[in-house]
């Protein structure tokens, strides 16, 4: 009884891999992103291996230990790729291939031709290896608040745990084992596991990849693409909550413009122009605080808000800003490129209307053009 129920989930559990394995092709072919591959590559070869174990009774024994147990190894070396190309890292063959090669080479060696409870323990040792692997791969980025991460890093901590049991499992009963899985409660436990593992990483993984979708659109909305700064609206409608919120809380708002920078694209070329205004947002970006906006909100123009800065500090650090800007040399084409930049800055003590702190902050602007550049003008409202 516990065989046939064990072959009905086999079954179940390989026809949901290939399902999945149709989706994320599918997904792939439309969306040409390679974690899909990795990923239907996976579901295809786990459901291979699974439905495998159905008829493992059936098949030569040099095979029906060697194929099920190393499509399994393989499939989740596949998965843990799958993973690291999601978050964009490199990938190491090395992790996908060789415990699927080092597991084929054992089995071929005298001592564990006939040892399959020795066999069981190395195949279990090498998924709980792998499974914990891409659990961390998944948990490492939590920090872009895509929610599904915790759901794939929880199906795989639960299926590592599940073949982490088997580990012991082999230890423990290895020198009785026959030739193919042990057909016993333990086992069914495993496949139930097995069961929400396969619907939990499936449901989620195809959520984790709508969720990071959702975010780049709703990023490329309110970012300027080629600095990743804030874009003049996103910039503009923060700035407004903050201004009609009425608090009373200090903060200045400074307008930079790089100095003759019509004259950098003429001699060098846009692409140059281009390399200089993300160098510039780099710097800006690095010199700002964390409660702090800093927006590019024209070609060569930027602002910055500093929330909470009282008259001295804000001065402090955008004359601190300006400096680091002129003493950096960009280079691009094997050229050096130094510029300057110029900035008008309004300090308000608390609550202010938007467009005078705005129209205030552009006359600073361009007095302090005016005035020679490289420079700021301030002023405190």
């Amino acid at each position: 009884m516990i065989e046939l129920i064990a072959k009905v989930i086999f079954g179940v559990n390989a026809t949901m891999l290939l399902v999945l394995a149709a989706v994320y092709f599918v997904a792939g072919f439309r969306q040409q992103e390679r974690y899909w591959t990795s990923w239907w590559l996976s579901s295809l070869i786990l459901g291979v291996g699974l439905g495998s174990f159905i008829v493992q009774d059936l098949l030569p024994r040099s095979i029906g230990v060697l194929l099920p147990n190393l499509m399994l190894i393989l499939g989740f070396g596949l998965r843990w790729r799958a993973a690291r190309e999601f978050s964009g890292r490199a990938v190491s063959n090395l992790v996908v291939i060789g415990p699927a090669a080092g597991f084929l080479l054992l089995c071929l060696l005298p001592p564990f031709v006939n040892a399959y409870g020795i066999v069981y323990t190395l195949v279990n040792i090498a998924l709980t290896t792998l499974a914990v692997l891409t659990a961390w791969e998944f948990f490492r980025d939590h920090q872009d608040r895509l929610w599904s991460r915790y759901g794939l890093a929880f199906a795989y901590c639960l299926i590592s745990l599940s073949f982490g049991l088997r580990v012991v499992q082999g230890l423990v009963e290895g020198s009785s084992m026959l030739n193919t899985v042990p057909r016993d409660l333990t086992l069914l436990a495993h496949l139930i596991v097995s069961t929400v593992y396969i619907t939990a990483s499936g449901t989620f993984a195809l959520s984790l990849a709508y969720e990071r979708n959702a975010a780049e659109l709703k990023k490329a909305a309110s970012h300027d693409f080629l600095t990743g700064l804030l874009n003049r609206g996103a910039f503009e409608q923060k700035l407004r909550a903050r201004c009609a919120a009425g608090v009373a809380k200090p903060f200045a708002l400074a307008l930079l413009d790089i100095d003759h920078f019509k004259a950098i694209n003429d001699q060098h070329g846009h692409a140059a122009g281009d390399a200089v205004l993300r160098t510039c947002a780099r710097i800006f970006r690095d010199h700002a605080r964390e409660s702090d906006l800093v927006a590019r909100v024209g070609g060569e123009e930027f602002a910055l808000f500093f929330e909470g800065a009282n008259t001295s500090d804000a001065e402090r650090r955008l004359s601190r800003l300006i400096e680091a800007i002129a003493q950096c040399t960009m280079g691009y084409g094997g050229r050096a490129i130094r510029v300057t930049v110029s900035a008008g800055m309004l300090h308000c003590d608390g609550a202010a209307d938007f467009d005078t702190v705005v129209a205030q902050a552009d006359r600073l602007l361009y007095k302090a053009k005016s005035n020679g550049r490289n420079r700021a003008e301030t002023l405190a409202a």
